[in-house]
């Protein structure tokens, strides 16, 4: 099983040692890396299942890979209270921002990266950590914007620390009322044989 830096936290441990008692035949292996490689390693077949975090058109079987998502967690975009944003942003209205993003091998960097590069737009990559807490931290702080799983952010939203924002996924250079996407985190596995 794999799992990406962005997703695992210290409660995947629970959840991985509730399968192991479930199911105490199955031999459990973790491998924790970035999604893209994670999705290299189930096309492979050297992986059964993986969880990492995706654009939110990575839905359903994807076409020729062999793999199937069979999940989903929602992402959001999130920014420093501070900055009193609209909760609803196109790419157009962040085109300048900075980001605090993973490093290359994130999917969710790797599609916002392409939604820049398609209008010849440079972002600002402002940060470009491994660490989620540093990564919410430095976001908190008004470093630049960032993605996270809700589930990952419930406590820093409630004590006012992040914002939660929906990010269109238009072009950059498109004006606000670009019709709206969500991000989210894909739970996916391989599908050997064809299953």
């Amino acid at each position: 099983m794999g799992v990406s830096h962005a997703v695992g936290d210290v409660r995947f441990a629970r959840v991985l040692s509730g399968l192991r008692e479930r199911y105490p035949a199955v031999s459990f292996r973790l491998s924790c890396e970035w999604g893209g490689v994670l999705r290299e390693r189930l096309q492979r077949a050297e992986l059964d299942a993986a969880l990492w975090l995706a654009p939110s058109r990575a839905h359903g079987r994807h076409a020729g890979e062999g793999i199937r998502v069979i999940g989903a967690e929602p992402v959001s975009l999130i920014a420093a209270p501070s900055r009193r944003l609209p909760h609803a942003l196109s790419m157009a209205q962040v085109r300048d921002e900075a980001w605090v993003l993973n490093p290359a091998g994130c999917e969710m960097r790797a599609w916002l990266l392409g939604r820049y590069e398609a209008d010849r737009v440079t972002p600002n990559v402002a940060a470009e950590v491994q660490s989620v807490p540093l990564q919410h931290a430095l976001v908190a702080e008004g470093f630049g914007l960032g993605f996270a799983p809700l589930r990952l952010i419930g406590a820093q939203l409630d004590e006012g620390s992040l914002s939660a924002h929906k990010l269109a996924a238009g072009a950059v250079a498109r004006p606000a009322g670009a019709r709206s996407g969500r991000a989210r985190i894909g739970i996916v596995r391989g599908s050997r044989g064809g299953a």
